[in-house]
């Protein structure tokens, strides 16, 4: 099921992002999969810029929470 697309879901999924919340988790959320919010990718840009976003304050949450950078150990 391809579901219906609406231009308030490009806030929403970034909203739902930087909370650490996934591309699955928000197709969940609005009744939908995967699949479908990769449909809308590819045919509303707008969109497609949300995810690429998405994904980026996603990792930011989840590299603060976890510590991420704080832990690498460079050898000098």
């Amino acid at each position: 099921m391809r579901g219906d697309y609406y231009v308030l879901y490009c806030e929403e999924l970034k909203e739902h992002a930087v909370k650490g919340g996934s591309l699955e988790q928000f197709a969940t959320t609005i009744g939908t999969t995967r699949h479908t919010l990769n449909y809308w990718g590819r045919m509303y840009p707008e969109f497609r810029e949300a995810m690429d976003e998405a994904l980026i304050l996603r990792n930011a949450y989840w590299n603060s929470r976890l510590g991420y950078i704080k832990s690498f150990n460079y050898p000098r």
